[in-house]
């Protein structure tokens, strides 16, 4: 499966198109989609390289366990957040930093939002730079999401500075 994805980088390239192709790690056999996408978020050592300093853990719940975050992306599938958005949107975000020399540092935070049957999650990836500087890697990233219609309220991606992790 490939997900090819043509857009204007809209905020420091208004005048170059850029092509990209986002080649998904591939599900194991036997495995679900749902299935692939939960270990995706638990181990984003998979797309965003392994956290430094080294031997820091890999990913952490916020306000939820693991064992909750399947349910809750099965509940994002009823306001049209479907698992598939999320791979990809995984996949864009670890392509995204790679080009853009984001290099990840600490703990990739996943915190869940529930309010009056309504289920958001949030998915923090720390990365090597300033708090300033990881809101405008991050406004960039929403910026590109956006201008291909493929920015979803209900799952939305950070880069975050490794200390506000």
């Amino acid at each position: 499966m490939s997900l090819q994805v043509n857009y204007i980088r809209p905020v420091s390239r208004t005048d170059r198109l850029v092509a990209i192709m986002v080649m998904p790690v591939p599900t194991a056999e036997g495995m679900s989609e749902l299935t692939a996408v939960v270990e995706l978020l638990r181990y984003p050592a998979v797309l965003f390289g392994v956290a430094r300093p080294e031997g820091t853990v890999d990913a952490r719940c916020q306000y939820t366990s693991w064992d909750r975050v399947d349910n809750a992306l099965s509940l994002l599938e009823r306001r049209n957040v479907s698992v598939t958005y999320v791979r990809h949107l995984l996949h864009l975000a670890a392509h995204f930093a790679q080009r853009h020399g984001l290099r990840r540092e600490g703990t990739v935070t996943l915190t869940l939002f529930e309010h009056e049957g309504i289920t958001s999650i949030r998915y923090e990836v720390p990365v090597g730079v300033s708090r300033d500087a990881a809101l405008e890697w991050t406004s960039e990233f929403w910026g590109e999401l956006a201008y291909v219609d493929l920015l979803q309220p209900n799952f939305l991606l950070s880069f975050v500075a490794e200390a506000s992790a």
